[in-house]
């Protein structure tokens, strides 16, 4: 692995409004999902993480147990997605080549999948690591520091979309079904268990 400084972001801060409850809360293999994604970003970043909470960041954070990166309570979590990207971002912007985005509603992203976007990445300053499925790009998404900026400038529930388009001959993609199994309703719920 290359001497470069990559931070994976774990965006829990999201009010669940389509869910009905606090989603990151909600069980998946008698796990929490937050504790999922934690989970899977320290066993690919170690303590190269964190975690973003937002509603109810202390049921959210005491889910996880003990973590090896650290928290941010997104205070203005209410502001949508782009506040918590900001939070991440502003936390590591002065130390980290990169920064790899992930959502804390997608269970079956695997430690493996993760360290295959690093690998890809492997340090580069433009290339944008995107997950993909049938011409779909989606989350988990690296984004190296050149983005960064961007990243701070995103408002409201728009996430890295908008970058991912202006910036689409730049972007590796990489196969994952499991990126598009995101947890929305608890209906989603019902159909990844299946």
């Amino acid at each position: 692995m290359n001497s470069q400084q990559l931070y994976a972001i774990v965006l829990a801060a999201g009010k669940s409004v389509r869910f009905g409850s606090l989603k990151q809360l909600t069980l998946f293999n008698n796990k929490p999902l937050v504790s999922h994604a934690v989970t899977i970003a320290e066993k690919t970043c170690q303590s190269n993480s964190i975690l973003v909470t937002g509603k109810n960041w202390r049921k959210v954070y005491n889910a996880c147990g003990p973590i090896k990166g650290f928290h941010i309570h997104n205070s203005e979590y209410e502001n949508g997605i782009a506040s918590s990207i900001a939070c991440g971002i502003k936390a590591v912007e002065s130390i980290a080549d990169a920064v790899l985005l992930l959502f804390c509603d997608q269970p079956l992203i695997s430690p493996n999948y993760l360290k295959k976007m690093i690998k890809t990445w492997d340090g580069s300053k433009k290339n944008i690591i995107a997950s993909s499925y049938e011409k779909i790009t989606c989350p988990p998404v690296i984004f190296p520091r050149l983005y960064f900026k961007e990243l701070l400038e995103l408002e409201g529930d728009k996430g890295g979309n908008s970058l991912l388009k202006k910036h689409m001959k730049f972007i590796i993609k990489l196969p994952c079904k499991e990126a598009m199994l995101d947890i929305d309703t608890p209906r989603d719920m019902n159909a990844i268990k299946k």
